[in-house]
C-alpha cells in the first residue's frame, strides 16, 4: 500500500516541470502562429483570442501583460488612463492586421489603447504602404505617430484638467505624425466626449458599457462589443471637428 502510494506520488510532475511544460507549450503555439501570420493568414489573431482554447488564452492574457509594461499605464494614444481589465484596454493593431496579417503578433505592431481609441481608429490604415509586406516598414517612411518609435512628447502635447463639475482636455501636434494623430483620431475621441454629453440618453447607454467594462472579471460579451462597435461607428461618422490639429471641450456636469 506504502510503495504504491509512493509510485503514484512520483509520477506526478512537480510544480517546476508544470511551469516548463506550459512555457513549452506556449512556445509552440506562438511559433505556429507566427508562421500563420507570416503566410497571410487573417484568422491567426482569432485563434489567439479563442477563449475556449486555454493555451491561447493564456499566451492572449500573458502578450497583454508584457506589453502592458512596456508602457505607462495610459492609452498609447490619448494618455487617459487604462482600466486594469482586458475588455477595457485592448491590444491595439497600429497596423491594422485587415491590411497587415503578416504582422499581426509583430510585438512593434502592438500597443495598448483606451476602448474609445482602440474602437474609433477601427482598421484605418494611416501607413498605406504598398505591397508585399514582407519587412516591418521603417519609422523614417512613417508620417503618422506609432507609438512604438515616436516619444509622446516630442510629438504631442496634451493637458488635462479636472474639478467636480467641468473637464478640460486640449491636445497640440508639434510634428506631422502628431497632428496627423490629431487630425484622425484625437479630435474624434474629443468630439465623441462632447457629443455624449449633448444628449444624456447616449451618455447612460455608454455609462452603462463602461461599467461593464469595469468589472474585475468580466466574461467575453461578443453581442454587447459588436454593440458597442457599431454605436462607435455611428459616432464617428457624426464627428466633424473643425480644428484637428488641438482638440478641447469644458463640460459643465449638471449639479
Amino acid at each position: 500500500m506504502t510503495s504504491k502510494a509512493v509510485e503514484s506520488t512520483d509520477l506526478k510532475p512537480s510544480p517546476a516541470e508544470k511551469r516548463i511544460s506550459l512555457r513549452r507549450d506556449r512556445l509552440t503555439l506562438l511559433r505556429e502562429l507566427r508562421d500563420a501570420a507570416k503566410a497571410g493568414d487573417e484568422e491567426v489573431w482569432s485563434r489567439l483570442g479563442d477563449t475556449k482554447n486555454v493555451r491561447s488564452k493564456d499566451l492572449k492574457t500573458l502578450l497583454r501583460k508584457r506589453l502592458k509594461a512596456r508602457q505607462e499605464p495610459r492609452c498609447c494614444y490619448c494618455k487617459r488612463w487604462l482600466l486594469n481589465n482586458a475588455h477595457a484596454s485592448p491590444i491595439e493593431h497600429v497596423l491594422p492586421r485587415r491590411f497587415y496579417p503578416q504582422f499581426a503578433l509583430r510585438v512593434r505592431n502592438l500597443a495598448i489603447a483606451c476602448n474609445d481609441c482602440n474602437a474609433l481608429k477601427t482598421d484605418d490604415d494611416w501607413g498605406q504602404f504598398a505591397g508585399p509586406h514582407l519587412d516591418y516598414p521603417s519609422p523614417t517612411v512613417m508620417g503618422f505617430f506609432h507609438p512604438r518609435y515616436h516619444p509622446y512628447d516630442e510629438h504631442i502635447r496634451y493637458l488635462r484638467m479636472e474639478t467636480n463639475r467641468q473637464e478640460f482636455v486640449t491636445y497640440h501636434g508639434l510634428t506631422p505624425q502628431g497632428r496627423h494623430l490629431c487630425a484622425e483620431l484625437l479630435s474624434k475621441v474629443v468630439g465623441k466626449q462632447n457629443l455624449r454629453r449633448s444628449y444624456p440618453q447616449l451618455t447612460g447607454w455608454l455609462r452603462t458599457l463602461d461599467e461593464l467594462d469595469a468589472e474585475p472579471q468580466s466574461p467575453p460579451r461578443p453581442a454587447l462589443q459588436a454593440f458597442r462597435e457599431a454605436m462607435d461607428k455611428a459616432i464617428a461618422e457624426r464627428l466633424n471637428d473643425g480644428d484637428k490639429s488641438s482638440a478641447l471641450w469644458v463640460v459643465p456636469e449638471a449639479p
